[in-house]
């Protein structure tokens, strides 16, 4: 919260949608402030315990999951890589860890009108109403769900959430009374295969065959492979011929043989800054180990961009003070 003490609003209340994390937390505190109690004991007793998820329970940092779960997986070239989950605040914006049983219960209690299995309304017909219904200042936005756009049929209501090694998607269908809780334990960088997986069991519970769709993802880090290698073919020819590149070279003023390294010294400044710079900004916990995470065919190419520019420059540098000394 105090965080939030110098931030400013971009726009008046009702007027613009956007969506901010910052919210959620601010809604976790504020249950907590009027319930007197923590929110994860809040949620225990208010939705947990009455819809009998009785594996569900809600952490406050990404690190308090590390005790029960074992690491989940980061997407790459087709494969899956067993890594640990980014450091961070999850409090009201997140971190509740569940199951597929469970969520089952949750999702139950929408579809019938916001009782739970034994009869109990833990949610007015009232409110679930308004949840489902667009907000000001935003079409597609409820209270916490995600409506869908007219495009997609049949139309849904949902949210879903991602982590670094984890994702998740819950859609309800008014249309059939169905609803489908998709949870993962793997992050792909570039598409969210929660969705994808939870359209197509929605597309049968319609009596249609899911839609087989090419494997994007790994095309997108197949070709970041290949251009990897082509980057690093080339990379490895100009180092060796780094001492020609600097003897044809030794005649010009230094400010024009230094302007010729600009192009190598761009990427080296421009990706140092993203490896070693940024994980240090804000206080946070994060590291360059968690960069590659993220997303790891995009950051070995990063990687080799870096080494690449950093070893063509020196050699380069240093063939010409050898020349001149």
């Amino acid at each position: 919260m105090e965080r939030l003490h110098d931030w400013k609003l971009q726009s008046q209340p009702g007027e613009k949608y956007a969506y901010s994390n910052a919210n959620y937390w601010v809604l976790a505190f504020l249950v907590e402030e009027i319930s007197e109690k923590e929110f994860q004991e809040y949620l225990k007793r208010k939705i947990f315990s009455p819809l009998g998820m009785n594996d569900s329970f809600t952490i406050a940092h990404s690190r308090d999951s590390a005790q029960k779960l074992p690491n989940g997986y980061v997407t790459a070239y087709g494969t899956a890589i067993p890594w640990k989950e980014l450091e961070r605040m999850d409090l009201g914006q997140g971190g509740v860890v569940t199951t597929a049983s469970d969520m089952g219960e949750w999702l139950s209690m929408h579809t019938h009108k916001g009782k739970s299995e034994l009869g109990e309304q833990l949610l007015s017909k009232e409110l679930l109403r308004e949840s489902y219904s667009p907000q000001l200042g935003s079409e597609k936005y409820g209270l916490g769900w995600q409506l869908s756009s007219q495009s997609v049929k049949p139309a849904r209501i949902a949210h879903s959430g991602a982590d670094t090694t984890y994702q998740a998607q819950q859609d309800i269908v008014p249309s059939s009374g169905y609803a489908v809780a998709v949870l993962l334990n793997s992050f792909t960088p570039t598409y969210e295969h929660a969705y994808e997986i939870s359209s197509g069991i929605i597309q049968l519970t319609e009596g249609n065959d899911p839609e087989i769709k090419a494997p994007v993802p790994t095309i997108i880090d197949l070709s970041l492979g290949v251009i990897t290698l082509i980057y690093l073919a080339l990379g490895i020819k100009g180092i060796i011929r780094s001492k020609k590149w600097s003897d044809n070279r030794k005649q010009h003023p230094a400010w024009r043989f230094y302007l010729r390294l600009i192009p190598q010294m761009v990427p080296v400044v421009g990706i140092g800054w993203l490896f070693f710079i940024v994980p240090t900004l804000q206080i946070n916990s994060s590291t360059t180990i968690d960069v590659f995470g993220i997303f790891p065919a995009a950051t070995i190419l990063l990687a080799i961009m870096f080494i690449v520019g950093l070893v063509l420059t020196v050699l380069r540098v240093f063939y010409r003070k050898r020349f001149r000394s």
